[in-house]
């Protein structure tokens, strides 16, 4: 990690401060730190350009450690895939065994949402917790906060149905 943001930061004393922050922990930076997020960009920004430049992948999307390579031709995608695992391990990486090759029109399950072609769903467990929590909401401390969370998920997909039978109706 520490190599990776040499390369990009030059001011010695941001070096300081950051190496301060990576050593802070034996166990490396919490996933949940801030910091966390932004030097996981910077150590994906190689694999990023990798993909993009050397690869030539025209649509590949990517948020934190999640990515999204999509090909019309299943043989391109399974290429891909053997290409970048071998890039990850050159960086000490390795790629998730849960990193699958299928069809499109089966819904693309990414960052909570299925994706279709002309919709978008939330995913189901997330409906459900959502379900659960909303017909419990009075005994949470702050329901106003767990409704616009959920709000905010449903307005970012097809969700109108839910969102009228689960808050428009309970909470309106």
């Amino acid at each position: 990690m520490k190599s990776f943001i040499n390369k990009k930061i030059k001011c010695k004393q941001t070096l300081n401060l950051i190496n301060t922050i990576i050593d802070s922990n034996k166990l490396g930076i919490p996933i949940g730190n801030y910091i966390s997020q932004l030097f996981g960009n910077i150590y994906l920004n190689e694999l990023d350009h990798y993909i993009k430049e050397q690869l030539h992948c025209k649509y590949y999307i990517r948020y934190c450690d999640d990515g999204i390579i999509l090909d019309k031709y299943k043989y391109n995608l399974i290429n891909i895939k053997q290409l970048i695992k071998t890039y990850v391990q050159k960086i000490c990486l390795t790629l998730k065994s849960s990193t699958i090759i299928y069809p499109s029109y089966i819904g693309i399950d990414f960052l909570g949402y299925i994706h279709y072609n002309n919709y978008t769903k939330l995913r189901k467990s997330i409906k459900l917790k959502m379900i659960k929590t909303l017909k419990h909401i009075h005994i949470i401390n702050n329901p106003i906060s767990v409704i616009a969370s959920y709000k905010g998920w449903l307005i970012h997909c097809n969700g109108e149905t839910l969102y009228n039978k689960y808050i428009t109706n309970n909470f309106y």
